[in-house]
């Protein structure tokens, strides 16, 4: 069926019977599909044609008559469409009088059933991207540990060489003390040990003998482990330190005092062999001549070497 040139949901009928109109209203009510409200049409423009279609005249002949009605309908103004009085909009109106409850109720429950399926559908998306965001951060986080742990073991095998070195200079010192000690003389280790002949605000010195001394030469460390808490690693290595200490300086003091009688004994030596030769020079040197007259003496005697008494000292004899 042709739609109405005045609106596209009026439907053109073309009359039939004692009409003369080029086209009538369906009904006069429109329903809207969106709200389900009922507009009224206002069919007073329509005028005379609507009165000529609506009192079913007979069918008049051609003629003047005619065209009168013709013009009077050609005058006459398009009718606007109304808006509809629940939604205001034209676009959902449909002519007669029609309940859309049915539709609209299955309308809104299909928009339900699309709200519960978008619901589920938006919770889905959000799972998924919260799932990519958690796995992200975890990823981050791996990478972050994985960094921090690289640093850390750098660090601690920094440290860990750093502490063998100290531990292993400090045992290495401690060996050669305890060494040093193993070799020292006795009497030198007595004199150590004896409080009475050291100042009384050093602290008091021991030493082991035996088979102890035997495990600590072999690894003092290990000893010290099996002896407990009395004796302690720091105690061990402070008495090792101290004894080296006071060993090296008796050696000094005794160094001193064996270079000092060295030296009186070879000057007391120089001294006796200069003396001896001063007086067999004096007892067995011939008696010296008058020089001639008209020659110097100097001059005389300067092609024949002198032996000085620096060569006496030095060969114990004369030079020839």
């Amino acid at each position: 069926m042709p739609l109405s040139p005045r609106s596209p949901i009026f439907k053109f009928h073309r009359p039939t019977g004692n009409t003369t109109a080029s086209g009538v209203y369906v009904s006069p009510y429109l329903s809207c599909k969106d709200c389900n409200a009922l507009n009224f049409i206002n069919a007073t423009p329509i005028g005379m044609g609507f009165d000529l279609v609506a009192k079913g005249k007979p069918p008049v002949a051609s003629g003047k008559y005619i065209l009168d009605i013709r013009q009077r309908l050609a005058s006459l103004r398009r009718e606007v469409l109304p808006v509809c009085v629940g939604c205001g909009r034209t676009i959902h109106l449909a002519v007669g009088v029609r309940d859309f409850t049915p539709q609209l109720a299955e309308e809104a429950a299909a928009f339900q059933r699309s709200g519960d399926t978008r619901y589920h559908a938006a919770v889905q998306l959000q799972c998924a991207g919260r799932r990519w965001l958690a796995r992200s951060e975890a990823h981050r986080r791996r990478v972050e540990k994985a960094k921090r742990d690289a640093v850390e073991r750098r660090a601690a095998v920094t440290v860990q060489r750093r502490m063998r070195g100290v531990i292993s200079r400090q045992t290495t010192r401690i060996q050669s003390g305890i060494c040093i000690i193993q070799w020292a003389h006795p009497m030198m280790k007595s004199i150590v040990l004896d409080e009475s002949k050291w100042d009384s605000s050093r602290p008091p010195l021991f030493w082991f003998e035996g088979d102890d001394l035997t495990l600590i030469c072999t690894d003092y460390r290990n000893y010290l482990d099996r002896c407990g808490p009395l004796m302690t690693l720091r105690r061990f290595e402070s008495n090792v330190v101290q004894f080296v200490h006071r060993i090296n300086e008796m050696e000094r003091k005794m160094a001193t005092r064996i270079q000092a009688q060295w030296s009186q004994v070879q000057g007391c030596r120089t001294h006796t062999t200069h003396g001896a030769e001063v007086r067999w020079r004096q007892t067995h040197s011939p008696p010296q001549l008058p020089a001639p007259p008209g020659e110097d003496s100097a001059t005389s005697q300067a092609g024949q070497p002198q032996a000085t008494s620096r060569e006496w000292v030095t060969t114990g004899r004369r030079s020839s």
